[in-house]
């Protein structure tokens, strides 16, 4: 029984993480016209670190690499 949760909880947060960096990337595409500060960079690095350490791949990496890959947004003063 403990198994079979802890396997659900495994898969529950590999999705949740999943769900948060396609946020991520949907916030730099509409609402920042495809370009990224560094605090959407570095937090989309800490929610593929995890993702992809549960054990997920694939779609996630290539959200994380859009993301990495994005121009950066000058700061604004």
């Amino acid at each position: 029984l403990m198994w079979r949760w802890g396997k659900a909880m495994v898969n529950g947060l590999r999705e949740l993480l999943l769900c948060q960096l396609e946020d991520l990337r949907r916030e730099m595409v509409i609402e920042h016209d495809g370009v990224a500060d560094e605090d959407l960079k570095s937090r989309s690095q800490r929610l593929y670190d995890s993702y992809h350490s549960l054990g997920g791949n694939g779609h996630g990496t290539a959200l994380n690499e859009d993301i990495q890959s994005a121009p950066i947004a000058p700061r604004q003063s």
